[in-house]
């Protein structure tokens, strides 16, 4: 699993969210919540996905914007707040820290 931007392809973000039942949006919240509504705007499609965006705090993103299947993980699932560790451990691009000369 990975993180998704505002520039990459809503399909690919959509068809992680069938597959795993969350996906981690990265941005700032004028970048990631339009990219959530879109995410969420196109699985209107998709009747048995009941999607449900979230926000955590990571440690090394500080934050991230999730959109969660709600029919799959309820509330508070412990499950996806793992996902969500394991996504902002494994996932670099979006990390601003700069590099030690």
């Amino acid at each position: 699993m990975r993180i998704f931007g505002h520039y990459d392809h809503i399909d690919d973000a959509i068809a992680a969210l069938i597959h795993h039942g969350v996906i981690a949006v990265a941005g700032a919240r004028s970048e990631a919540v339009p990219q959530i509504e879109r995410i969420m705007k196109c699985l209107a499609a998709y009747p048995k996905i009941l999607p449900v965006s979230g926000y955590q705090i990571v440690p090394n993103h500080g934050y991230l914007y999730f959109v969660r299947d709600a029919s799959r993980y309820p509330v508070g699932d412990r499950w996806i707040k793992r996902q969500l560790m394991d996504i902002d451990a494994s996932d670099t691009r979006f990390l601003m820290r700069e590099k030690a000369a």
